[in-house]
């Protein structure tokens, strides 16, 4: 599969053929070489490098060169490449490009590489150059080559991010484009339904206050790993990042760094010293235009007069005084004032007398032509006085302000405004913007320290000289708010700990557990001062909660951590965890995330049941109102690029669908979002048809799932009063991390179980053998008192209808004796991934959002009952397929998505000595013949055809040549 110079797959041009990229090649494995050289280097100064000299079989020069820590030889280059690690190393060298799946062309960029047969492509969106093969440039046609970075191209030297370049439409959520019919059958189901599942669902608001304060919080930047997107320019990325953060900052309560900004010492304070600097000077800025703006006001004092005002208005009240001594004769003009200010006070006096005279009051008078002649000028007159008085308050309150404006600021500086000017900058305390900045020490920080305390030290007083504050299980309080913070470390992991991380030197895992209980105790102690004091804790560690508070959350804190690479937002009644910033070795779009102490935002809730363009803006930020993190929506801004597709929600009785509608090309049709991927449900464009549908696919999906979820939230509900997880995923409710209860929603089945890794399992018959593999596996998981976990359940076991009792392949009902077997006995089996239970539950996981945020993440076609728009020229009425080892016969296809097929039986004849034919399946014969049994079923033609292209799906195929009928 040969390309040439010139060849365009998408946004990807061939530039340059293979014979032109070998130097090219040569100097990313020059730079891979020298990357491992250094990489050991510093392992070995630590104590943590392994044989690398024989590894490479390094020569007396070369190895004397590498003792003494010097610059990488040449020749190593090609030692490296002999031993073939470059071969891993490109996968993560952004100079090299392939397609990451569907399909992965991984081993065939490898394959090339060490042939020499790469080509040089650029982007034509992000003009980025790349290397890369023959078969990964064709196997796909490329919109953009590394997702979201290609779309963030330069203009005119200013950044544009992926968002930007998104045509979207002005949206009106106050008109609907589709209306129900409230009179539905569907709709009478579906109130039933939610009914029964309103006890089941999240309320849609999460905890917080109502007047709220701002935090921006970032973790993970790794500095080091980010000079390669600035040609190795340490100063230009610092510069670079410090603006991206500056500019995602204004009007922020609390700044939070949480860890591994950099694993070198000197970069993490330049970068922090660099970002000082950024605020000083902004600041300078903002006080310069501030000192401009406060002597231009008093100029304008120095003028203001309030005497023409008042002259005015004294001379109107002369004359309205003279005439209404006259008036008053034959009118009280009181009562008209006060019909005014009761019911026309936002409206003119002219306007409200024309309304007065209508009045039964005002006719009873029966005043003549001469006296109403009178009153309307009064009337004028009066309407003009107010506005004169209206004049004059505003004047003295504009004039008022100024002056308390200008006597703070005086009093500020000690002296006239005159004579303040830009020296005063420094002498006073209106650079307090800093002052609420906090930093905790990740792992990486520690490196070039001999211990935790020479680090803390250092950190400690280098970052107070410039105003930041370390937190190292230390607190800060404040009027309303405590923060408290610290590295945290990993006494509750046994897997990802000082055994196995770079921390300082010789750091051991008993030092590790002593500096993990300094951070526990100081933890407990401030959230009880908090608690006590009635304030908002905040509490900042570097390593997840699950690893230095054993997972146990408290619903009153907000907890921000990084360290794993991990993103994961969590905001629920039970807790709110902002762990979605962490920036990593990859993603160079290193901005600040802001967090709020208060609610989160729906941008649909004024919205009245219907169907609406949306923006991906508010798409993500209703995820973040329900409590669940999905991204940056990359793959969402790619598909509505410039016009390709809409968003729309469908909002129907407090439930939520998104779907994307794209109008042509080969990705024509309809695609339900599923948070941040999305699924093509059809090729048609008639969305009208889901909204018909709306509500019998939301009512059938409660109709199976509420019984399921009944018994998923008792559950969680009884492991919650044991001090176990409780956690629902899919059919699944976590014991704790290896332990597991899965309920089948096909028989109502359930069944605990021991998983030590995705894939295995070792199932368990009782909840008693959970406690004894929990005993057995304390080792290796989370430490939990088993004797006191017993104790907890023969009491709570006592309980009536108690599910825990219930052993396992039971229909959630305690047979009467149970065959007990050893659970260390029992043998690990392995079960398949992505059929079983495993599954029926990786199909319901989605589903589940429907009780924990309200959203219809998927619509089976199958479920709807009114008939869809043909929208196809072409059938397949006739042909016949295989479906899961069944044959069928498509007998209906109207040209719509929903196809009817008939059962088939593939039958061979087979004689035996008596001359009986005998039927065989399976089997070669001399004959072949095809029996309809009369079974239908109904498909749906897309999700057929997914199903048959896809290689893994063996006994799923289309029949190409007839049988003989029967």
């Amino acid at each position: 599969m040969g390309i040439k110079v010139g060849d365009i797959s998408g946004c990807l041009e061939v530039i340059s053929d293979c014979n032109n990229t070998i130097a090219d090649i040569k100097e990313e494995f020059r730079k891979m070489a020298e990357k491992e050289w250094n990489k050991a280097s510093e392992l070995d100064k630590q104590g943590l490098s392994r044989n690398f000299k024989s590894y490479y079989h390094l020569n007396i020069a070369e190895s004397a060169i590498y003792d003494n820590k010097d610059a990488m030889p040449d020749s190593f280059i090609d030692k490296y490449v002999d031993r073939g690690r470059y071969k891993d190393n490109i996968r993560m060298n952004p100079k090299f490009l392939y397609h990451p799946k569907n399909p992965s062309t991984f081993y065939e960029l490898k394959s090339a590489c060490a042939k020499n047969k790469l080509y040089k492509v650029k982007c034509r969106i992000c003009n980025r150059t790349f290397l890369m093969d023959a078969i990964s440039f064709n196997c796909v046609k490329w919109s953009s080559c590394i997702g979201e970075e290609c779309l963030k191209y330069i203009v005119d030297e200013n950044e544009e991010c992926l968002k930007d370049i998104i045509n979207e439409k002005k949206v009106d959520y106050s008109r609907s484009e589709y209306t129900w019919d409230e009179n539905s059958t569907a709709l009478q189901i579906l109130d039933k339904e939610l009914v029964k599942v309103e006890e089941l669902s999240n309320p849609l608001t999460y905890y917080g206050q109502y007047k709220t304060f701002k935090i921006a919080y970032i973790s993970d930047m790794h500095l080091m790993h980010h000079l390669k997107y600035y040609d190795g320019n340490e100063d230009r990325m610092i510069k670079d990042i410090v603006s991206k953060l500056y500019e995602a900052i204004q009007e922020v309560d609390i700044m939070i760094f949480d860890g591994d900004t950099s694993s070198n010492t000197k970069v993490t304070m330049k970068f922090y010293k660099a970002f000082v600097k950024k605020f000083d000077y902004e600041n300078f800025l903002k006080f310069k235009k501030h000192i401009i703006h406060m002597k231009q006001k008093k100029r304008i004092l120095q003028k203001m007069d309030d005497s023409r005002l008042q002259h005015k208005l004294d001379k109107l009240n002369a004359r309205i005084n003279h005439d209404m001594e006259k008036l008053s004769q034959y009118f009280d003009f009181s009562k008209f004032v006060t019909y005014h200010d009761t019911y026309h006070e936002s409206c003119d006096y002219e306007s409200t007398f024309e309304c007065y005279k209508k009045t039964k009051s005002y006719k009873k008078q029966m005043l003549s032509q001469e006296v109403e002649e009178m009153i309307l000028p009064m009337v004028k007159l009066y309407g003009y006085e107010q506005m004169c008085k209206a004049e004059l308050k505003s004047y003295q309150n504009t004039l008022e302000k100024f002056m308390i404006d200008i006597q703070s600021f005086e009093e500020l500086y000690g002296k006239p405004i005159e004579e303040i000017n830009m020296s005063d900058y420094r002498e006073h305390t209106l650079l307090s913007a800093i002052k609420n900045v906090f930093v905790v020490l990740g792992n990486h920080e520690y490196i070039d320290f001999d211990n935790v305390s020479s680090c803390v030290s250092y950190y400690k007083s280098e970052l107070s000289k410039i105003g930041i504050k370390l937190l190292h299980n230390s607190c800060y309080v404040y009027d309303k708010w405590m923060i408290y913070g610290g590295t945290g470390f990993a006494k509750y992991d046994e897997v990802w700990n000082a055994n196995s991380l770079i921390c300082c030197p010789n750091f051991s895992r008993e030092d590790e557990i002593k500096e993990t209980e300094l951070f526990e105790n100081g933890y407990k102690k401030a959230l009880s001062d908090a608690k006590e004091n009635n304030l908002c804790f905040l509490c900042a560690s570097h390593y997840p909660i699950s690893a230095c508070l054993n997972d146990k959350y408290d619903k009153e804190a907000i907890y921000f951590t990084g360290h794993d690479h991990r993103n994961k937002y969590v905001r629920n009644s039970e807790k709110v965890l902002y762990a979605d910033n962490q920036i990593g070795y990859k993603d160079n779009d290193i901005v600040f995330k802001i967090a709020t102490t208060g609610f989160e935002v729906n941008p649909y809730a004024n919205m009245q049941d219907g169907l609406y363009v949306t923006t991906i803006e508010d798409y993500l930020q209703f995820y973040r109102y329900i409590g669940e993190y999905i991204g940056k929506g990359n793959l969402l801004y790619q598909r509505c690029q410039n016009g390709k597709a809409d968003l729309y929600v469908i909002k129907r009785k407090g439930y939520y669908g998104f779907f994307i509608i794209n109008p042509k090309g080969t990705s024509k049709g309809i695609s339900i979002v599923n948070g941040g991927v999305t699924k093509k449900l059809t090729g048609s464009t008639d969305l009208s048809w889901i909204c018909e549908n709306f509500d019998v696919v939301l009512s059938k999906y409660l109709l199976v799932l509420t019984p399921l979820r009944n018994a998923q939230e008792q559950l969680a509900k009884e492991l919650k009063e044991l001090g176990l997880l409780g956690e629902i995923h899919g059919c699944i409710v976590d014991i704790d991390f290896y332990h597991h209860i899965m309920l089948n929603p096909v028989d109502g089945s359930m069944m605990f179980y021991f998983s030590p890794k995705f894939g295995k399992v070792r199932y368990l018959d009782s909840f008693k053998d959970v406690i004894t593999s929990i005993e057995e596996h304390n080792s290796i998981q989370f430490h939990i008192d088993c004797k006191s976990l017993g104790e907890k359940y023969i009491e709570k076991s006592k309980t009536k209808n108690y599910l825990l009792n219930i052993t396992s392949n039971s229909y959630l009902q305690t047979p009467e004796n149970a065959d007990i077997v050893k659970v260390c006995e029992r043998k690990v089996q392995i079960v398949s991934c992505t059929d079983g239970m495993y599954g029926v539950s990786r199909k319901v996981n989605p589903l589940q959002k429907l009780f924990s945020g309200h959203v219809l993440r998927s619509f089976d076609l199958t479920l709807t009952e009114t008939k869809q728009k043909p929208y196809r020229t072409y059938s397949y009425e006739n042909r016949m397929f295989v479906y899961d080892g069944v044959i069928y016969k498509i007998i209906k296809d109207d040209g719509s998505d929903i196809i009817v097929a008939e059962e088939a039986k593939l039958e061979y004849e087979i004689l035996d000595k008596s001359g009986k034919i005998l039927t065989v399946h399976k089997m070669q014969g001399t004959k072949n013949t095809i029996t309809f049994t009369g079974k239908t079923r109904r498909f749906v033609l897309s999700a057929l055809k997914a199903k048959i292209s896809n290689k893994k799906a063996e006994n799923t195929y289309w029949i190409e040549s007839d049988f003989g009928k029967k």
